[in-house]
C-alpha cells in the first residue's frame, strides 16, 4: 500500500505516536482495547492508536464501535464527539502478475470508531462505563510475568548485584538483575516485559533474520521488544512506561531500522501487539481472545 492511499488522519496519528515513542516519554493507559460488539482485541497500530486516544481524551472505557453499530443498539454519539480512524487490511489477489504487478497486494479499509464514553443511551443519558481497574499491585504484575515465562517455557535467572538484562535464544532464558538493583520496581517490570518480548520471537518471529549488536536485524528486534513491553505493561496496569532513561537508545535502534525500511515502525507495532496478546492469553484464560490469539483482531 502506498503512502498516498493512507487515510490522512490515520497517518497523522501514527506519526505522533512514533515521535512520542522515540522520545522515551510514552504514557499508556491500562486495558486491552477491544470491539464492544465481539469483545475481540484490536491489534497493531489500531491498538496503539486507541491506547493513545484514550490517554489524550481520558476515556474510561476500553470498548469501541462504529456509528452503525451504535445505532443498532439504539445508542447515539454525543454532540460534538469526534471518532477515531482505524484500519483493516484485506489481501487482494491479482489475476495476471508481472514484475511490476505482484501476485497480491494489501487493500486498506478505514472505519471511524467511537469510545463507549462518547455514547448516549436511547434516553439521551450517558452510557455507564465503569472505570477500568488500574490498582494492580507490583507483586501481582511480577507473578503474571512469571506465569507468562513458565507457560512459554522461558527460564528466568535473577542475578543479585547484576547490571545486565538480556534474553538468550540458545537457552530460551531471560537474565535480569534483582529488583533492588533497579531504580524502581516499575523499571524491573518493564525490563522483564521487554526481555519476554524478545523471547516471543522464538515462536512468532522464527523466520526473522538474526544479527549481532549494531546490525539492522538487531535494531528491528530491539524496537519490537520495546513495543511489546509497552503493550504488556499496559495490560498489567502500568500507566507510565519509564523509557526516558534510555530514549536515545530506542530512538537509535528505530532510526537504524528505518534506514532500510521507512515503514518499519508500523510493522514493529503489529508484531509487538501480536506477541503481547499471545503472551497475555497464555496465562489469563478469562480474557477470551479466541483459539489463535496472536492472529485474532477486532473487526468492525
Amino acid at each position: 500500500m502506498s503512502k498516498s492511499n493512507v487515510h490522512p488522519k490515520f497517518a497523522e496519528l501514527a506519526r505522533q505516536i512514533e515521535e512520542q515513542f522515540a522520545t522515551g516519554e510514552f504514557v499508556m493507559p491500562f486495558g486491552v482495547n477491544r470491539s464492544a460488539i465481539t469483545q475481540k482485541p484490536y491489534r497493531g497500530m489500531n491498538a496503539l492508536m486507541l491506547m493513545w486516544v484514550r490517554m489524550l481524551e481520558g476515556y474510561r472505557s476500553t470498548e469501541w464501535l462504529t456509528l452503525k453499530q451504535a445505532n443498532q443498539k439504539k445508542w447515539k454519539v454525543a454532540k460534538g464527539a469526534k471518532g477515531t480512524v482505524v484500519a483493516f487490511y484485506s489481501r487482494v489477489e491479482t489475476k495476471d502478475s508481472t514484475p511490476e504487478l505482484p501476485k497480491h497486494y494489501w487493500l486498506a479499509k478505514y472505519y471511524t470508531v467511537f469510545n463507549k464514553d462518547q455514547l448516549l443511551d436511547e434516553n439521551g443519558d450517558k452510557l455507564v462505563c465503569p472505570d477500568v481497574l488500574i490498582d494492580i499491585d507490583s507483586e501481582t504484575q511480577i507473578k503474571t510475568l512469571d506465569q507468562i515465562a513458565k507457560a512459554s517455557g522461558v527460564k528466568v535467572n535473577i542475578v543479585e548485584g547484576g547490571s545486565n538484562a538480556f534474553y538468550s535464544r540458545a537457552n530460551h532464558a531471560v537474565t535480569l538483575p534483582a529488583i533492588l538493583d533497579f531504580d524502581s520496581v516499575k523499571g524491573f517490570i518493564t525490563t522483564y516485559a521487554h526481555e519476554l518480548g524478545h523471547s516471543s520471537g522464538k515462536v512468532l518471529r522464527a523466520d526473522w533474520e538474526k544479527g549481532s549488536f549494531g546490525s539492522i536485524p538487531y535494531a528491528k528486534e530491539e524496537v519490537v521488544a520495546e513495543l511489546c513491553s509497552v503493550f504488556l505493561s499496559s495490560m498489567l496496569g502500568l500507566d507510565k512506561i519509564p523509557l526516558s532513561s534510555h530514549s536515545a537508545y530506542i530512538a537509535g535502534w528505530l532510526n537504524l531500522a528505518k534506514s532500510v525500511d521507512p515503514e518499519f515502525f508500523g510493522k514493529a507495532v503489529d508484531e509487538a501487539s501480536k506477541a503481547a496478546i499471545w503472551m497475555y492469553s497464555l496465562t489469563l484464560p478469562t480474557e477470551d481472545f479466541g483459539e489463535n490469539a496472536a492472529d485474532t483482531e477486532a473487526v468492525v
